[in-house]
């Protein structure tokens, strides 16, 4: 007995049918893409930069799409990955998201500190000499520093404004600026203390 046409038809459309929802055909984004970012952390200065790059395995398609979580308080992002720190410190997210599959995606934490600058790099006082130093902080809200000296020797005092007095014995002497908002970020003045009269500073 022969089958009608008809039903040739249908089984062959049904077949077809389970066959593209099996799998057999049509396009479906792979299942075993993995993303990882290098570097995988970054400490940066405000308005920086870092280069960031992004290894993803399981299909021939590695292209992804960039972006900052915090939008555009948290910086920018190019499409090579080129990240540019904002004029804020602060703990901000690149995320890097699959082109082949955009559930596959991989973010990395980025901390952005404040910067932190001294008046002068080094200078030269004379025994019990008085001087006044300043240091400036960029990107944070609390600009307020730290001083303290440091001398195998006797290393003469500062006040918590900056002021330094020298010891009444010469030596060399480093004074430190450590950012109160970030204690990581540190600045030094080499002091140079002598017995004689000359006395200036080099910037």
């Amino acid at each position: 007995m022969r089958t009608p046409r008809v039903a040739r038809v249908s089984l062959i459309v049904l077949f077809a049918s389970l066959w593209g929802c099996s799998g057999g055909g049509g396009s479906h984004p792979p299942a075993n893409i993995t993303i990882s970012l290098s570097p995988a952390g970054s400490r940066i200065p405000i308005n920086g930069s870092q280069l960031f790059t992004a290894n993803v395995t399981g299909t021939t398609a590695t292209a992804t799409t960039w972006k900052v979580v915090e939008g555009a308080l948290g910086g920018s992002i190019d499409a090579s990955g080129s990240y540019t720190a904002p004029a804020k410190a602060g703990t901000y997210h690149v995320t890097a998201t699959s082109v082949a599959d955009t559930s596959k995606s991989a973010t990395v934490a980025v901390v952005v500190h404040p910067t932190l600058s001294v008046s002068v790099a080094s200078a030269i006082l004379n025994l019990l000499e008085t001087r006044t130093f300043t240091a400036t902080v960029n990107g944070t809200t609390n600009t307020k520093v730290t001083w303290s000296v440091q001398s195998a020797g006797a290393g003469g005092t500062v006040t918590s404004a900056g002021v330094y007095t020298a010891p009444n014995v010469p030596g060399n002497i480093t004074l430190i600026a450590t950012c109160q908002a970030d204690p990581q970020e540190k600045a030094t003045i080499d002091i140079t203390v002598q017995a004689g009269s000359a006395s200036g500073t080099i910037n």
